[in-house]
């Protein structure tokens, strides 16, 4: 079957990321790399001796493996959609991302290090019983995992939203002072709520389109961003929140929604422009009763999870302002033109929320447009896993143009980060140059055509009546309730 020979493909490609890239001279040059001999798992790993390009070889290596992995992904999503639902299939498609994840989870201790961070501020007020929005980890410099942090972030008091701090310092307390426990246990936890994620997924979509749900398991279970990121970055917890919210939402439960909602925002920015939205409906709609508990909700959730921490109106300016400024080491230019893309982001959205009513589905592919958006500002950078919770909403609004859209942006991200991740002063990488990265959208935008064009071919056949061979309805691709 196409979908079993794309999981073995990508099981293969996804190794490579996981055991063979942690393993090139740049990563090797982080302290985490100390940990490898504590897990006989890691020590298995590293006996393989496999190869271990560098240098320009490294970073063609790379880009192959990108371009690999997102072709596949998005030849298992076409394959998904050419044959009807199962529960044997979902069973197979589902186990697979199990897979994913556990391989992902158990990956060699320097894949990354902001779950060292994550840890270290969670200690600051676990272990040490201080604020961690007022000081900074490098007050601990004998902490356990004082070492293995980016010494950029150690320097200022962790800017993380609060949503996110009960979670990391109760994990904080249950890692203890073992790192390799630490780490296990973060990434152990990130891999549940990863699951969750693809749990709730399926929850949405089997509500909304019900002939779709393999599809939306692949497109979310299977993503090359979800696999590599999703077990190490609090992006997660964020997507958590934000489906949840969309859950209660089809479940016309709107002001559990907007609480959720609201976690999500307060675990990062990204999901402001949604929660926003939900809003200023019901100035669109008149409905001020509904707005008026909804203000409420939001009010009373920002209060409670922002009381326990010092100088709250500091801290709350300080993290509300984090949208429209440059950030930490940023130019005043920087600073102006992101204020200005989020003066015409804030115009844009509330035109958007006040034109005209729309039902879930149809709101749901607005947010996934925004997140396309967005995301084209995000591929300037190495970010990919912001584009994680925008992935999300495009898969339960069931819109392929978006979700392959994103999936081209990922790609392009993707591809940014692992060259700026694997090159360092000791051991640079070629830099892309404009000729190559050109040759490289090129190639891209060819994928895609081709792509697109099996699509509509398909969609041809089907309006020809031949679709009908392959089980699937030709309204399944209706998304009103």
């Amino acid at each position: 079957m196409a979908i079993a020979v794309c999981w073995a493909l990508l099981l293969g490609v996804y190794l490579f990321f996981l055991v063979v890239v942690p393993q090139t001279p740049a990563r090797l040059e982080q302290a985490s790399v100390q940990l490898d001999h504590r897990l006989a798992l890691w020590r298995w790993l590293i006996s393989l001796s496999l190869p271990k390009p560098h240098g320009s070889h490294l970073l063609a290596a790379l880009i192959v493996a990108v371009l690999f992995a997102f072709a596949v992904y998005a030849v298992a999503i076409l394959a998904a959609r050419a044959v009807p639902e199962s529960r044997r299939l979902l069973a197979a498609v589902v186990a697979g991302a199990v897979v994913f994840t556990s391989v992902a989870a158990l990956a060699l201790p320097n894949l990354d290090s902001d779950v060292y961070t994550y840890i270290a501020t969670g200690r600051v007020a676990a272990v040490y019983h201080r604020d961690p929005y007022a000081h900074a980890t490098d007050q601990f410099p004998n902490d356990p995992y004082f070492r293995f942090e980016q010494r950029q972030y150690t320097h200022y008091p962790d800017i993380k939203l609060p949503a996110w701090m009960p979670i990391n310092v109760g994990l904080a307390e249950i890692a203890g002072n073992d790192p390799v426990t630490g780490l296990l246990v973060y990434r152990g936890a990130f891999a549940l709520f990863g699951l969750a994620n693809l749990a709730l997924v399926l929850l949405i979509v089997r509500r909304l389109r019900p002939r779709r749900v393999t599809e939306a398991a692949i497109s979310w279970g299977w993503n090359p961003l979800v696999v590599l990121f999703a077990q190490s970055k609090v992006d997660t917890v964020m997507v958590f929140y934000l489906l949840v919210s969309l859950l209660a939402l089809t479940a016309a439960r709107r002001q559990l929604g907007v609480f959720f909602m609201t976690l999500a925002t307060l675990v990062k920015l990204l999901t402001a422009p949604f929660l926003a939205m939900l809003l200023l409906a019901d100035v669109g709609e008149r409905r001020w009763r509904r707005l008026v508990a909804s203000v409420v909700v939001v009010v009373a959730t920002v209060a409670v999870l922002y009381a326990p921490y010092s100088h709250t109106t500091r801290l709350l300016a300080r993290h509300f302002g984090l949208a429209g400024t440059a950030g930490a080491g940023g130019t005043a230019a920087n600073g102006g033109a992101r204020a200005l893309l989020l003066l015409v982001g804030v115009c844009v959205i509330v035109f958007l929320a006040l034109r005209r009513e729309r039902t879930l589905p149809e709101e749901l592919r607005v947010w996934a447009l925004i997140g396309v958006a967005v995301g084209v500002v995000v591929v300037a950078g190495d970010f990919p896993w912001y584009l994680l919770t925008f992935l999300a909403l495009a898969v339960v609004a069931g819109d392929l143009w978006l979700t392959g859209a994103l999936g081209a942006l990922g790609l392009l991200s993707l591809a940014v980060y692992e060259r700026h991740s694997d090159s360092t002063h000791t051991h640079p990488l070629p830099h892309l140059s404009k000729v190559s990265f050109g040759v490289f959208v090129l190639f891209l935008a060819a994928v895609v055509g081709a792509l697109v064009g099996m699509v509509r071919l398909r969609n041809h056949r089907r309006a020809l009546g031949l679709g009908a061979s392959a089980g699937i309805p030709e309204n399944a691709d209706t998304l009103r309730d």
